[in-house]
């Protein structure tokens, strides 16, 4: 199987964390079947999800936060129609049409449902392709990667850990250092400058 430079990347990635689950013989063996198993680009996507969430949950452990549960009223209370449709309907915005998208003022972006810190201006880039989009994300962040099957599949959907805002998608056609890039909507986020954090 020829592999495209995104999916070597993402391999070469596993590859070099693979000694991280090599205390535990039964991970060991499930990232060889993954691996066995990735016979196509939303294959190897599948592989990144689940070695992250090994990482997370069995080396790192898990991080406990107060989930935050409001009812479709109060979202809409508290929220644009579009930042409803986008973040509790799990919509996209208009590429270009997002007002982050070329914003490259410093600080923070913030979850606008919860406020949960997400990223940080120096991990965003100008992507050119219409929508925020960064190469890493905040330690405290802990963003949720799950598998969307809309569109046709092979996606990997951004949810905001302490809301389970619908955020965006990542891709592994990133810059340096981590290779990924999230894609994120304007809708999702608010921004915080760096003279007005605590």
């Amino acid at each position: 199987m020829l592999l495209s430079h995104g999916e070597r990347k993402i391999l070469s990635e596993l590859v070099k964390n693979r000694n991280r689950m090599l205390g535990c013989q039964r991970e060991a063996h499930a990232l060889r079947v993954l691996v066995a198993q990735a016979l196509n680009f939303s294959g190897i996507m599948m592989m990144i999800v689940e070695f992250r969430y090994y990482v997370l949950h069995r080396v790192q452990g898990p991080k406990h936060v107060g989930k935050i549960n409001k009812t479709a009223e109060e979202w809409k209370a508290m929220l644009s129609a579009e930042q409803y449709r986008v973040t509790r309907e799990s919509g996209t915005e208009a590429p270009f049409s997002g007002e982050y998208d070329q914003f490259q003022d410093e600080g923070r972006y913030l979850c606008v449902c919860c406020g949960h810190a997400l990223f940080d201006s120096q991990s965003k880039f100008i992507a050119g392709c219409g929508w925020p989009s960064f190469h890493s994300e905040l330690s405290e962040a802990n963003i949720v990667q799950r598998p969307d099957s809309s569109q046709g599949g092979g996606r990997i959907e951004l949810l905001c850990r302490n809301c389970d805002a619908h955020l965006g998608h990542i891709f592994p056609d990133g810059p340096p250092p981590t290779g990924m890039r999230y894609c994120i909507n304007s809708a999702s986020l608010v921004f915080e400058p760096d003279g007005d954090q605590a």
